[in-house]
């Protein structure tokens, strides 16, 4: 269960990390986010990590049971916590590298690999 625990607290990490940028201030954000390339990744960004948030939660009641699902949604709050607490630089760098390891991860919990 350490697997899960680790991986659903880095799904709520990068997760928690979109959405911190998401809601800053246009002045604080990086200079990549305002092309038009970068708003791209960045929603392709939000949207892959607010897929696998909620599919993370659906693939374990699934799975293992309702239980399981709120200590799924519990270990994803608590990667957002940690989002939250990460300084400025590190949320960024999160969301540049999150889609790989978003689609690495969420394969697994979906049983197409084994990592």
């Amino acid at each position: 269960m350490l697997f899960y625990f680790i991986t659903h607290t880095i799904l709520g990490f990068f997760g928690g990390c979109t959405a911190l940028i998401h809601q800053t201030n246009e002045i604080e954000k990086p200079f990549w986010l305002s092309s038009g390339l970068g708003q791209f990744y960045f929603s392709f960004t939000a949207l892959l990590t607010g897929v696998s948030f909620f599919g993370a939660i659906i693939v374990t009641i699934y799975s293992y049971g309702i239980l399981w699902g709120a200590a799924t949604l519990g270990e994803l709050i608590l990667g957002t916590f940690l989002a939250r607490l990460s300084p400025f630089p590190i949320r960024v760098l999160a969301v540049i590298i999150s889609p790989i390891p978003v689609i690495i991860i969420m394969g697994t919990l979906f049983g197409f690999w084994r990592i």
